[in-house]
């Protein structure tokens, strides 16, 4: 077979590839899509967090894009989860959660707070900024703002 023959043959497969994954793609991507959740949305007013893979025990965290997500419980609902601006209110530190005293704490100045934001300990003056929380199973959504 000519290189020639050949690219004629396989160009119409590859054009039909490429449109079926725009496709898939636009699919788990488009807020839009009458609730299917088919993967994360893309978006700056919030992030997704995917619960078959992540946070699957109690006191697993995570730190994303100014987020603490934790879980603080094994059941499988939005209860299960504390979501919260991963800054100190006191300086301004990036916030670390410590499961072994289930405490939120900041190393720059050593302010802590209980797994549900209040305060314990300062320097900071007030509790943690809670994040609102949506369940789009498999996902946690968090509002960024």
């Amino acid at each position: 077979m000519q290189r020639r023959d050949f690219l004629q043959a396989a160009f119409p497969l590859t054009a039909l590839s490429a449109l079926c994954a725009a496709c898939q793609k636009d699919a788990a991507t488009d807020p839009n899509n009458n609730g299917a959740n088919t993967g994360p949305v893309v978006n700056n007013d919030f992030e997704d967090f995917d619960v078959r893979t992540q946070l699957l025990q109690p006191g697993e965290f995570i730190s994303r894009r100014g987020v603490l997500i934790i879980r603080i419980a094994a059941n499988n609902d939005l209860s299960a989860f504390q979501a919260f601006s991963n800054v100190c209110p006191h300086a301004g530190g990036q916030l670390q959660f410590e499961a072994a005293s289930n405490q939120v704490w900041c190393p720059v100045h050593g302010s802590r707070f209980t797994a549900a934001g209040q305060l314990l300990l300062g320097p900071a003056a007030t509790g943690l900024t809670t994040l609102r929380t949506e369940w789009r199973f498999p996902f946690i959504r968090v509002w960024l703002r």
